[in-house]
């Protein structure tokens, strides 16, 4: 992949919003993230990933070029739309797109929301289960899973999980070149189905590394490797996820469930729309999970080196960063976690 400067992929984002706006006439975020940052915009020359597609869409902003209207969809919820400021001659088919947009994400949001029977909505269950079946699959390949009936982690090594439950946990065997076992470590497992891009500011990726960092402080003759199951990370996290010692395995879809509340025909219109061509009717183990799952035992006793000497005196900047912060408190609060990390001896390079 060609490498550009900052201002080049802002300039570069701001082409390609511009574009699409002229192209839709309204835009939902999370729709040009899948249309510029998940996949290539036809006219650039490389995906722009959404920390600059973020900048682009600020400096539109700043300059007045853009504009982002905020309306409620059916179920109450919130969406702000994208259109060009000026609106000239295409007022109609603005609002008319708007509109539209927000009914495919009301739908969406249904998919999302708990309902009865599905605790966790389409979307939360689908990921746990392909997520529980992936390991199953893998579980030749190293893998003890602590629940295999699926169910939630509430204890480990006889202990409540601090921060409350896990998805899932597992121990991985570690071999040496012959096949001998030489070693275990556990993995602590989240799942988050979600469609923006995993960095590390997250508030989902501390939810697995706050309890991980209790559970290490609690047995420091332990070895643990959190493991972080979504849809997409940056170049940024995994960096981050190499020096702290935990993994983020991106699996490329965001998965629902295959059942009738699943309208075929509300599904296709979402994944051609809005972009989202990785939404997936799916329960059942995905392949590319399962390879990514039988892969983590190859650098597990690496990782929980690493986790062993940076998680536990993390404890502080994990807790903040996993509540609900405000933009200007998560980044100084992602600046103090980066400052933790250099005390440790860490180069925090993220």
């Amino acid at each position: 992949m060609a490498r550009f400067s900052t201002d080049e992929y802002a300039r570069m984002g701001q082409s390609a919003l511009l574009d699409l706006l002229r192209q839709e006439h309204a835009v939902l975020w999370s729709e040009a993230q899948a249309k510029i940052s998940d996949t290539r915009w036809t006219s650039l020359p490389t995906r722009i990933d959404p920390h600059h597609l973020s900048t682009a869409r600020l400096q539109l902003l700043r300059s007045k070029r853009i504009t982002i209207v905020v309306a409620s969809t059916r179920g109450g919820h919130q969406v702000p739309v994208m259109h060009l400021a000026d609106t000239r001659g295409v007022a109609t088919r603005v609002a008319t797109a708007a509109a539209r947009k927000r009914a495919l994400m009301a739908t969406l949001n249904s998919w999302v929301s708990p309902r009865p029977g599905y605790r966790l909505g389409l979307i939360g269950e689908a990921g746990e289960r392909v997520a529980r079946e992936s390991l199953r699959a893998a579980a030749p390949h190293g893998w003890r899973v602590e629940r295999p009936d699926g169910g939630e982690v509430h204890t480990l090594l006889g202990h409540p999980v601090e921060g409350g439950p896990l998805d899932s946990a597992g121990w991985v065997t570690v071999v040496n070149l012959v096949g001998q076992p030489v070693d275990s470590v556990l993995c602590p497992i989240e799942v988050k189905n979600i469609r923006h891009w995993i960095y590390p500011n997250a508030p989902e990726l501390f939810q697995l590394l706050y309890k991980a960092a209790h559970l290490q402080a609690r047995h420091e003759d332990v070895k643990v490797c959190p493991v972080l199951i979504t849809r997409r990370k940056s170049y940024s996290a995994n960096a981050m996820s190499r020096e702290l010692g935990f993994r983020i395995l991106d699996v490329g879809k965001q998965f629902v469930l295959p059942v009738a509340h699943v309208d075929p025909a509300a599904l296709e219109r979402i994944q051609n729309e809005l972009g989202f061509a990785d939404l997936t009717p799916q329960d059942t183990a995905d392949p590319g999970l399962t390879r990514a799952l039988e892969q983590v035992p190859k650098t597990a006793l690496q990782n929980a080196a690493n986790w062993r000497s940076f998680g536990p005196g993390l404890l502080e900047q994990f807790a903040e960063l996993r509540s609900d912060l405000s933009q200007a408190k998560r980044h100084a609060a992602t600046e103090e976690l980066r400052e933790a990390v250099r005390e440790l001896g860490g180069e925090a390079r993220w």
